[in-house]
């Protein structure tokens, strides 16, 4: 059902606005996590427990696949060995395709792929004999990258499943987006540019890699624990790998040491595994990865080769955008094709374009399955489309800030790529505040009145991004856009809450917890909201694209509001008044008609229980319509967008080439702050996260032909923090978020969400403050010195 309730209509009685929403409360977990006391899926003990460790191929590509576990079932305290052979139930993982096998079969398609499980009675007897057990086959041809995989001759590594036949080879997903004729349009234009943009792997680098505890119930019933975005995706996996209705099957979230995507999809796989293994056993199992292999076999962000094709009027007006978006989803679909649909959507950017064509694909490669990563495919297309619109700007002889002013969503006209009209777009505003934030007037400086001997000295320049988010899971995954919540006062006056989405560091418990008190009239502190747990609430889909705050808010407020009418026909009775005559405080209620009353929460409470009132509820929410039509890429697309826009001060080092930001301003409309430090923290973290994806991030592999040693083609080389370079605090530059409010009708009082967006436009934006200090363009992440070298290298040679 639709919250038919906007922030307006939520304000308390009394007129004076919200009591506990908006405000900097302190989160409930902080306090166990700063003191250690936070239970991890590695912290979990079980009476019987074992231990479990994956066998992982060594090879990227192998054909007739055989396993020797001879060997590892003669060391100490293994209890077995299992294979896809033991598998009751479904040999496939249960996602979009169903085309990755829990374990491998009779092939191996990348390196680090699960081909064996051990149990022993401790981990280190499990990771020793996981190590001696031999995997073998033929090795098969290699494809290592989009280009090698759409080949004519390219082997086949994904066929397409029934109903997509028409698909081309090594082809997970397409997609065409198609406004009126891009191509005659840009023939037509005054100025045009044709470029291509290229970004790679992206590690999701969170603090606790994957873990899962499998336990064995009474009843025949199974409960699984551990590290996860998706409780309800899990609970799936193991009903599927086991062949067991869901009902037997209770998944319950631990303290979750950060996700940011990587704990969406694959966690189905570890619980699957540790499922397995509890019920061959009968004995509760726990597997724990260590860094290494975490980052060897869990999904990554999809590198990306975009070109785009942009071209405006004598004017500098825009006129059409020809954008051709190639995702590597690795070995697996697993998430691609919706990965792949949020790139399409917003590869154009918010800008308006009259004719506009974009056609996406995500193509099969021997490398580690991609999967969800904060942004969902969209960084990648931001990076190409704001590299671009500068390019065009100094084609067109403007600088980018007054290009973009000339462009960008201002009016509840302007369309996006799908021909949704835009509600509220604040993006002038989120534009201008984050350009003045690094004081753009006086710091930019065309790169032609630089002085030619400008690289004898640090050198400094300015860039600027905008960007827009579909918050939830949009047309693409509206079969998911529900949400369930439950909430039970006590008769204490303490509150329990339970939601279907996940707290993974991002706040979630403050917000709803916030949600809850406002609409109750109740003391945050009295309010406890429950880990997710699949026997509180219905499947409410995954925690993901920025949803929790707008779908599991939104029905928790629903939840609250059926509690408070029992609440408030108590007050109403005692104050000798109407409930239109209440006044909610924040802790229970007062009669405006005497205002000296007042009655507390757990008074009210109270009152209501001893009326024997209903002080439990139920809710359901599901999202606003929206639409896509797959013959042209038309409809409407979400049911609400953040704006966004940053801006970037950088200082480039002349002997090294190292970019050092010295300034990062990230604005983003959130409809509205529930927690004001957490959306601040948002930012920041994202903020800093899109650095690392600009400056510093990518996976490297070895080559076709072996050149280190004896090394295989298609190997990860440099799996663990001391060769991933990702910022840390001491590399955080000066960040300053700014938080822009324009409520959303939808919202719960108003808000938005804010959990993807401060990533997306960070990279484009330093390497438009690159571009500007230099005046070389950078078109491969990450801007490291090498990169810029070749880019000035190049600029070089076709200036000779």
């Amino acid at each position: 059902m639709k919250n038919t309730m906007n922030q307006s209509e939520m304000k308390t009685s009394d007129g004076s606005g919200n009591k506990t929403v908006g405000r900097d409360v302190i989160r409930p977990d902080a306090l166990e996590k700063v003191r250690g006391r936070a239970r991890y899926a590695a912290d979990l003990r079980r009476p019987g427990m074992v231990y479990a460790a994956t066998a992982r191929s060594s090879v990227a590509s192998l054909t007739g696949l055989r396993v020797d576990s001879e060997d590892a079932e003669r060391m100490p305290g293994v209890l077995r060995v299992v294979t896809a052979a033991d598998i009751p139930g479904s040999t496939q993982v249960p996602l979009i395709y169903m085309d990755q096998p829990f374990l491998a079969i009779d092939r191996v398609r990348f390196h680090g792929e699960a081909v064996a499980l051990v149990v022993a009675e401790t981990m280190e007897q499990a990771r020793a004999a996981a190590a001696r057990v031999k995997i073998s086959g033929e090795p098969g041809d290699l494809v290592l990258t989009p280009e090698e995989a759409l080949a004519d001759d390219a082997p086949v590594i994904f066929s397409p499943p029934d109903g997509l036949r028409d698909a081309a080879r090594n082809v997970f997903k397409s997609y065409r987006i198609c406004r009126g004729n891009a191509r005659e349009a840009l023939e037509r234009s005054a100025f045009v540019i044709d470029r291509e943009y290229r970004t790679p792997h992206q590690e999701h680098a969170y603090l606790e890699p994957q873990g899962m505890l499998a336990e064995p119930m009474d009843g025949g019933c199974l409960h699984i624990y551990g590290s996860m975005q998706c409780p309800f995706y899990v609970q799936d996996a193991v009903a599927a790998i086991l062949g067991w209705p869901r009902s037997r099957i209770t998944v319950i979230q631990t303290a979750t040491g950060g996700a940011f995507g990587g704990k969406e999809d694959m966690p189905s796989i570890v619980a699957g595994h540790a499922a397995l293994l509890a019920w061959l056993t009968d004995r509760p199992v726990s597997l724990i990865y260590d860094r290494e292999e975490d980052f060897r076999a869990m999904s990554k962000r999809h590198p990306s080769i975009v070109r785009v094709i942009i071209g405006a009027d004598a004017r500098g007006h825009v006129t059409a955008a020809d954008v051709f978006v190639t995702l590597d989803g690795g070995a697996y679909a697993t998430l691609s094709p919706i990965v792949l649909w949020r790139s399409a959507v917003h590869a154009a950017g918010p800008y308006n374009w009259r004719d506009v064509s974009i056609h996406a694909q995500a193509v099969a490669t021997h490398t580690v399955p991609n999967g969800a990563f904060r942004g969902f495919g969209e960084p990648q297309v931001v990076f190409a489309v704001e590299s671009a619109m500068d390019e065009l700007a100094q084609r067109v002889g403007k600088d980018p800030l007054t290009f973009r002013r000339d462009n960008i969503f201002q009016y509840e006209t302007d369309q996006t790529a799908t021909g949704q009209t835009v509600t509220q777009p604040s993006l002038m505003e989120a534009l201008e505040k984050a350009t003045a934030a690094v004081a753009w007037d006086e710091n930019y400086h065309p790169p032609a009145d630089r002085p030619p001997d400008m690289m004898a000295s640090p050198v400094r320049g300015v860039g600027c991004s905008v960007s827009f988010y579909g918050v939830g899971l949009g047309a693409g995954g509206r079969k998911l856009a529900r949400a369930g919540a439950y909430v039970q006062v006590e008769v204490d006056g303490s509150v329990r809450v339970f939601i279907g989405n996940t707290e993974m560091g991002q706040g979630a418990r403050s917000v709803i917890g916030q949600i809850a008190a406002e609409t109750l009239s109740a003391p945050f502190e009295k309010i406890h909201v429950g880990r997710a747990d699949t026997s509180r609430v219905p499947d409410s889909g995954p925690t993901v694209a920025s949803r929790t705050t707008v779908m599991s808010g939104n029905a928790v407020m629903n939840a609250c509001m059926t509690i408070r009418a029992s609440l408030e026909t108590v007050a109403a009775e005692q104050f000798g008044c109407d409930r239109d005559a209440l006044m909610a405080t924040g802790d229970g209620f007062a009669c405006r008609l005497h205002p000296a009353t007042h009655m507390a929460f757990a008074d009210t409470v109270s009152h209501a229980a001893a009326a024997r009132l209903p002080l439990a509820s139920s809710s359901w929410f599901v999202s606003p319509p929206t639409s896509f039509e797959e013959a042209d890429g038309q409809g409407h697309a979400y049911m609400t967008y953040v704006w966004s826009a940053n801006a970037v001060a950088v200082e480039i080092d002349p002997g090294t080439l190292q970019v050092k930001i010295l300034k990062l301003a990230a604005a983003h409309d959130v409809g509205k702050a529930i927690n004001p430090r957490e959306v601040r923290g948002q930012i920041q973290g994202g903020a800093l996260q899109g650095v690392g994806f600009a400056l510093s991030e990518t996976i490297a592999y070895s080559g076709r032909t072996p050149t280190i040693g004896s090394m295989p083609g298609g190997r990860m080389l440099n799996p663990g923090f001391s060769g991933y370079i990702c910022p840390t605090a001491m590399d955080a530059p000066d960040i300053v978020p700014i938080v822009l409010e324009t409520a959303y009708d939808n919202g719960p009082y108003g808000a938005r969400g804010i959990g993807e967006p401060p990533l997306i436009g960070v990279a484009p934006a330093v390497a438009n403050a690159v571009a500007n200090a230099l005046g070389v363009r950078v078109r491969n992440l990450p801007l490291c010195p090498e990169h810029i070298l070749e880019a000035i290298q190049k600029q070089e040679i076709a200036h000779e």
